[in-house]
């Protein structure tokens, strides 16, 4: 860096810039790619006053306030708001939006049907929807010893055929029975219907409509491959959707241990996250990633609550509002079109 000190910058400017500068930290972007302690960005703030106060021109410090007493106000605010994050118990790391882009690459590199391709579209749909587990996957040992989690009716917890419906212009309906194939440019949009639920909200559906912007994270592509995949596997019209083929060529239900291990991938890859920092990612990582991904896109409480199905205010606990300070809500997401589009 030619100019470390930032000499033609205002100072409320270089006070900006060591903010973000805690923000890039608490981020863990650091010499070992790990998440580290508020008291360890502390030490490396230290540092910055440390140089600046013995430069030969005795420049001011813009680690301190504009008085020199106190912290600026923008820092201040990283500092806290990590150390709330820091201190709160059992939390877990949200899915972002480079995993996403780490697994849709890895899914380009196999084929249609099989684990990593069905692991990314039910992960993209996760961040859209906000999905608990028993929503979609079975228990890894549910699956070894050939049971389903069921509801009181009879039927899968996870979501069935019946549960979504595909529409085309004009909001008609699209009959689609479950071994019709459809191109995708058909459809405008699909719901998708909870028949029970943890909040008692039971028979509830959501809208998503297709995204020609960025066709990458659209929820209606997404759907369709899992539709045409469980399809083509002969899924019976009462068996969950999230299904893949193995190795061996036979169809077999997603697992929760599956997803866990694919999000922990993604999350070392596109981190570099320690093995310590992996165990803080999880299934539930996907829907903390929903939250803090609406919250990032200027969604109001009550919206990510309703959008999300959260009764309760759980949900702030997982905001990081660091997420937010080097650009505005609405910026964070640019290229994640969340399909609110009429059609």
């Amino acid at each position: 860096m030619e100019d470390p000190f930032l000499t033609n910058y205002a100072f409320e400017d270089k006070q900006t810039i060591v903010a973000c500068y805690a923000q890039y930290l608490s981020a863990g972007q650091t010499l070992l790619c790990q998440n580290i302690r508020t008291s360890t960005i502390q030490a490396y703030l230290q540092a910055v006053s440390r140089s600046f106060l013995t430069h030969p021109q005795g420049m001011k410090d813009p680690t301190k306030s504009n008085t020199g007493i106190g912290k600026p106000t923008l820092l201040n605010k990283v500092l806290t708001e990590h150390k709330r994050w820091e201190t709160m118990p059992n939390r877990w790391e949200p899915v972002t939006k480079s995993m996403i882009q780490w697994m849709i690459k890895q899914s380009h590199q196999h084929k249609t049907d099989s684990l990593i391709p069905a692991l990314t579209d039910w992960s993209l749909l996760a961040l859209y929807f906000g999905f608990r587990l028993s929503e979609f996957l079975q228990l890894h040992h549910h699956v070894l010893g050939g049971h389903l989690k069921l509801n009181q009716d009879g039927l899968p917890q996870a979501f069935i055929s019946s549960d979504v419906i595909f529409y085309g212009q004009s909001k008609k309906c699209i009959v689609l029975d479950h071994s019709t194939h459809i191109d995708p440019t058909t459809v405008t949009a699909f719901s998708i219907r909870w028949r029970y639920q943890k909040n008692q909200q039971n028979g509830e559906t959501k809208l998503m409509v297709r995204n020609d912007k960025n066709t990458q994270f659209c929820s209606v592509r997404a759907m369709l491959r899992i539709f045409h995949r469980a399809a083509r596997y002969q899924v019976p019209a009462n068996f969950p959707l999230a299904i893949y083929r193995s190795s061996s060529g036979s169809r077999k239900l997603l697992t929760h241990k599956q997803m866990e291990l694919f999000i922990k991938s993604a999350a070392k890859s596109v981190y570099s996250i320690s093995q310590a920092g992996l165990q803080k990612f999880g299934v539930h990582s996907l829907r903390v990633g929903a939250a803090v991904m609406l919250h990032a896109a200027g969604f109001t409480a009550d919206d990510i609550k309703f959008e999300l199905r959260w009764r309760s205010d759980a949900f702030r606990d997982y905001l990081r509002n660091i997420l937010c300070l080097a650009t505005t809500k609405s910026l964070s997401l640019t290229n994640f079109d969340p399909d609110c589009v009429d059609f």
